[in-house]
Formats: structure tokens, sequence, C-alpha cells
């Protein structure tokens, strides 16, 4: 009886191993299809023949702006940015960042960017980059928790996220939309 006790619980060992590992494998398969899948704010338009020449003209032009900045008023690349980004113009306005001369709004921006854009491992790290960076500021730390929150949820952690958007709101209650976040997340 004692030893059909022991293989029992060893097989229930080597089964909760093996429905760990699954799981695993299923979060980095989800990650990647969410890596892999990110936002198209143009997709209705770009479906109607005009839409998408205005679309592809508009890309073009500030492609042609950026360029002639790059030379004459490098300074202003980042406003150029700005209206890339208005524009949902992400990948876009991630080139023109990267020709911008380095300043902490311009690494911000880039976050805010990078989320929007679904690209949320490469926000994990660039938010580790400002709060270490000898620039980063007492209220950076607000920022850089909420959205590390937004990426982690993005990545399928919902409880690590979950904990990050509580923390924040305990310590600055109201901040950007963490009640909202929370509310929402709770319901799903």
């Amino acid at each position: 009886m004692r030893l059909v006790s022991e293989r029992h619980r060893s097989w229930n060992l080597k089964q909760a191993q093996l429905e760990r590992r699954a799981d695993e494998i299923l979060s980095r398969f989800m990650t990647k299809k969410t890596l892999a899948k990110p936002k198209n704010p143009h997709l209705e338009m770009s479906n109607e023949t005009d839409g998408n020449k205005i679309i592809q003209d508009l890309e073009a032009n500030i492609r042609k702006l950026a360029a002639k900045l790059e030379v004459d008023a490098p300074e202003q690349l980042y406003n150029l940015s700005i209206l890339s980004y208005q524009f949902d113009f992400y990948d876009l306005t991630l080139e023109i960042l990267e020709k911008t001369p380095q300043t902490h709004s311009r690494d911000w921006l880039k976050a805010e960017v990078l989320h929007d854009c679904g690209r949320f491992l490469d926000l994990i790290k660039l938010i580790e980059t400002l709060e270490s960076s000898k620039e980063a500021k007492p209220e950076d730390t607000h920022g850089a928790v909420y959205l590390k929150a937004l990426a982690y949820y993005g990545l399928g952690q919902k409880d690590l996220a979950t904990r990050l958007l509580n923390s924040l709101s305990r310590a600055v209650p109201f901040y950007r939309s963490t009640e909202a976040l929370l509310h929402e997340w709770k319901q799903t």
C-alpha cells in the first residue's frame, strides 16, 4: 500500500512539472503572438483605394521632411516625431526619434510609442534604462511603474501588472488612468 502511495505521489509531482512546463510554453507562445501582432490604426482607411493613397502620401511627406530636418534643423525632429505619433505612424515615429538628439522627453515619448505599437519587451527594457539614468527624476518613478504595468499586462502577466498598478494607486491616487485600468482588469 505504501509503495502505491509513493508511486502515486511521484506521478503527481511529474504531472505537476509537465503542466508547469506546458503553461510556460503556452505563455511564451501567447507572448510571441501578442508581439507579432501590433496595432494598425489605419486598417479601415487603408482598405479604401483613396484612403490608402492618402496614408502613403502623408507618411512619405513626413519621411521627406524628417530627412530635410535632420540636416537643417535636427532640434525640430522631436516636434515632427510628435506629429507622426499623432497620426499613429508608430514605426515612423520610432525612426524619427532615433535621429532626434537624445533628451529625457524623447525617451519618454519613445516609451509611449513602444506601448502603443505593442512592443512590450522593448518598452520594459527602455523603462529600466530610464530608471537607472542620471537624468531620472523622482516623479519619473510613477510613469515607469505605470508603463511597466501596461507592458506586463500586454505580455500576459496580469497578476504582476495588477500588483504594480495597485502599488501606484496607493502611492499616487488617480495617476493617469490607473483606477480605470484596475477596474477593467478585474472584470477580465
